[in-house]
């Protein structure tokens, strides 16, 4: 669903992993209603409605009753009355509360887990496979208009910019190519987050949007293939020369 995964990263809509990993088997229709819910605070949100997201979690086991120890010899010459059956005492059994939501505690950079769904413990290897099915099912390389389907580079990206910055790119890139399915190649969405984290402060936002809506994105990639260096620089050189245009009084001096 194009935006949740966004709303998901900068924390807009908060569930639990397994909460995440269930609405991968709703059907699609049914899950706009459910999002919606997820971005309510957790004291307004309908029950009813997030109960399709609860998992049928089996009884815990019941632990086995302690053995009955041997006698001795020694002990049996003692005991003057036949031993009386010996009853197992099984201790109660209590369910496990339900998972909850945890807040961050530091201010130390989200793990994967933390990034996609809002700071929770470790899944379990089951879970854990679930989860990569709904990625994959969301992000399975086809390509759509408003769709990421470069899913890696966006994650590397997030991871070494920040959620700031990985987001004001995600707004020029939407703002400047309205969707366009080759706004979203890796090359194209490398070179605009690069842009703006090497020209952060001196150039104009919406010079930049105004210049980029003005050329193809496939047109950025054609280009940079002629150059050198690293995938990011070259892409970012092709998005300078387009940002500077033909003004002097607006144009950035080339920085590496």
């Amino acid at each position: 669903m194009p935006g949740a995964q966004e709303e998901i990263l900068t924390g807009h809509i908060k569930a639990t992993d397994e909460q995440i990993v269930a609405l991968a088997s709703i059907p699609k229709e049914e899950r706009p209603a459910i999002l919606e819910e997820l971005k309510k605070k957790k004291s307004d949100r309908d029950d009813t409605v997030l109960e399709r997201l609860k998992p049928n979690r089996p009884p815990p086991k019941p632990k086995p009753a302690p053995q009955k120890k041997k006698p001795t010899a020694t002990e049996n010459n003692t005991v003057s009355q036949a031993e009386q059956p010996e009853m197992s005492v099984q201790e109660p059994i209590t369910e496990s509360p339900p998972e909850e939501e945890i807040e961050p505690t530091s201010n130390a950079p989200p793990s994967f887990l933390q990034s996609i769904q809002g700071h929770k413990r470790h899944l379990s290897e089951e879970d854990k496979a679930r989860l990569q099915a709904s990625v994959d099912a969301r992000y399975d390389g086809i390509r759509a208009p408003w769709k990421i389907y470069c899913i890696e580079t966006a994650y590397e990206l997030y991871k070494q910019y920040g959620c700031e910055r990985y987001v004001e790119m995600l707004h020029i890139i939407n703002e400047a190519w309205k969707g366009n399915v080759d706004s979203y190649l890796a090359g194209v969405i490398r070179g605009v987050a690069r842009f703006i984290s090497v020209y952060e402060g001196e150039y104009s936002r919406e010079r930049l949007v105004q210049q980029l809506a003005r050329t193809h994105p496939k047109t950025i990639t054609q280009l940079a293939q002629k150059d050198t260096g690293s995938s990011a620089n070259r892409h970012m050189r092709q998005i300078l020369r387009i940002y500077n245009g033909a003004s002097r009084e607006m144009s950035l001096p080339l920085k590496n």
